[in-house]
Order: C-alpha cells, then sequence, then structure tokens
C-alpha cells in the first residue's frame, strides 16, 4: 500500500506566534518557511504523517489532533498555557463528561483556538 500524508493549511495572521503555539503545545516540528512575495509566506510544521502549512491564505474552519488515550493531560497542559477552549453550539445538549470533554458515540472531543482563532478539536476515539 503506498504510503499516504495528509497536509493541512490554517490561517496564520502571525507565523511567529503561530509556530511557537504548535511547536511550544504539541511539539511539532518547524520544517522551515516559503516565500513566494510578501502576501504568500507559508510554514511548514511536521507531526507524525502529516504536515500543517500557516499562512495568511489558509483556512480558519478547522483542525482535528487525534489522540490515542486520555485526552485529559493534553488539555491539562494547554489551561496552563492560558489556551482557551470552548463547547460548540452544535454540542451543548451532549453529555459532557469533564469541564470542557464532550463524550459522543464515537468517542471524546474537546474544542479550543489556536493562536490565530482557529478552531481545533482534540480527539478520543473510544476503546474498541
Amino acid at each position: 500500500m503506498p504510503r499516504i500524508q495528509a497536509n493541512f493549511h490554517l490561517y496564520a495572521e502571525n507565523l511567529e506566534r503561530a509556530i511557537s503555539f504548535y511547536t511550544k503545545n504539541f511539539n511539532f516540528t518547524f520544517l522551515g518557511s516559503l516565500v513566494e512575495g510578501e502576501e504568500h509566506k507559508w510554514a511548514a510544521l511536521k507531526v507524525e504523517n502529516a504536515i500543517i502549512w500557516l499562512g495568511k491564505n489558509g483556512t480558519s474552519f478547522g483542525l482535528i489532533l487525534l489522540v490515542e488515550k486520555d485526552i485529559i493531560p493534553f488539555i491539562e497542559r494547554l489551561k496552563k498555557n492560558d489556551v482557551n477552549f470552548f463547547l460548540p453550539e452544535d454540542f451543548k445538549e451532549s453529555k459532557i463528561v469533564k469541564d470542557v470533554i464532550v463524550e459522543t458515540d464515537w468517542g471524546k472531543h474537546a474544542w479550543f483556538y489556536d493562536s490565530e482563532r482557529n478552531v481545533v478539536m482534540l480527539f478520543e476515539p473510544l476503546e474498541e
């Protein structure tokens, strides 16, 4: 089977701030920057089998970070770094298992804003 790699393009008004957010909070590896004129500056971050591109032409409607087991330590670490969690309107009636964690039939979820106000979801799938 061929190797599959995911690429995400997230909006970043301030590349240095966005790079710092993801390297500090998730230990993503900074791969470098790409400049195609002043308006098309991108930075690349590596996370396992994916690359996250940050730049002004990226989208802001979300990134899902899969956590194999226990999203609670991630949430606690992010809160210590002043990351803002929120509950989306569609999930206000869902079962809240702890603080900002919603449990559904397929797993646990928690949503937060990154440094550029992009929506990011932590997802812990149900154990089989």
